[in-house]
């Protein structure tokens, strides 16, 4: 399946996710940024799934390197959004801080995945010297 798919179905998902605890009462529990930060880490993923395409399937000696600076790159763009929200804000927001890094961990988890996916594809086509 296309990675470009999984996303989408991932989203769509996460998405579903979130009306569905909106709707069975732990809604107070999720702040109302919780679309916007949705949407901008399904943006983040579809940034580094195209970096992949290009990067990685044109040399899998860069694999390891585009997995250290995509998680890199993920980290840092989060906390620069979460900083300048918490700042613009001016006030102590617990559950902006909860429901966003949530939101960074399920789709760091399929970043990951899908990265892991195609490092079993590139292993079988590199050999080991021995």
């Amino acid at each position: 399946m296309n990675n470009y798919l999984k996303l989408f179905i991932f989203s769509a998902v996460v998405v579903g996710a979130y009306f569905g605890l909106q709707a069975s009462g732990f809604g107070q529990y999720i702040h109302s940024t919780a679309i916007a930060a949705i949407i901008f880490y399904s943006l983040q993923s579809l940034l580094l799934l195209w970096a992949e395409s290009i990067f990685v399937n044109n040399d899998g000696q860069n694999f390891v390197l585009f997995v250290i600076g995509s998680i890199s790159f993920r980290l840092l763009t989060s906390l620069l959004v979460a900083i300048t929200y918490l700042v613009a804000i001016g006030e102590e927001n617990t559950s902006f801080i909860m429901t966003f890094f949530a939101l960074y961990l399920l789709f760091l988890g399929f970043e990951l995945f899908t990265l892991m996916t195609n490092l079993r594809s590139n292993s079988k086509s590199v050999q080991i010297d021995g």
